[in-house]
């Protein structure tokens, strides 16, 4: 069994994304069923519905992952937010569990698609005008050796090219699960 550390992939935060949408419906629900509640006036918890949509998230990878034959069980780790979105944004922090033959099926699905898999590769790693790499050159091969280091971009390229799982599909599935708690102040 291997147990390896890394962040969710397709999860691509808070700011301006369709998990922000979440937020924002729950909101908007809260005050259009009732008239009399004042947004001034409630102390709504963020926090914690931020929370529960990131732990959503990780079920959801779960569960994409098994209805492409990839069994794991993924362990929500923490949700980690920048104190400024200018240069990151949220991400999830989970562990995968994986036996040798789920984590050998996973490789060998990036192996299948190994040429996409070089172009992604290359468009994620290379240096370019206003980017500099710590991986500048790295070839694919490499990549998938160091696996454990570099999992979450492999599951990412997995989920973009060959499942076509998006951000969209995945905030689709978790909107419907998470509600946004909230108190009223009083005086």
């Amino acid at each position: 069994m291997k147990n390896i550390r890394s962040f969710l992939p397709v999860f691509n935060g808070f700011y301006e994304s369709h998990f922000s949408d979440i937020v924002d419906t729950q909101l908007n629900c809260i005050l259009s069923e009732d008239d009399e509640l004042e947004f001034d006036s409630t102390i709504f918890d963020y926090s914690k519905l931020q929370n529960d949509i990131a732990r959503a998230c990780v079920g959801q990878m779960q569960s994409t992952m098994f209805a492409n034959g990839v069994g794991a069980i993924i362990k929500f780790e923490e949700l980690v937010s920048p104190r400024e979105y200018n240069f990151t944004t949220d991400e999830i922090k989970c562990t995968y569990f994986l036996t040798d033959n789920s984590l050998n099926g996973l490789l060998a699905l990036v192996a299948d698609n190994s040429e996409a898999f070089e172009v992604y590769v290359r468009e994620l790693f290379d240096s370019r005008e206003g980017f500099a790499s710590f991986n500048n050159g790295i070839k694919a091969e490499d990549v998938l050796k160091r696996h454990e280091e570099f999992f979450g971009y492999i599951l990412q390229f997995l989920c973009n090219e060959v499942w076509e799982y998006t951000d969209e599909e995945m905030a689709d599935r978790v909107s419907g699960n998470v509600s946004l708690d909230y108190e009223v102040k009083t005086n």
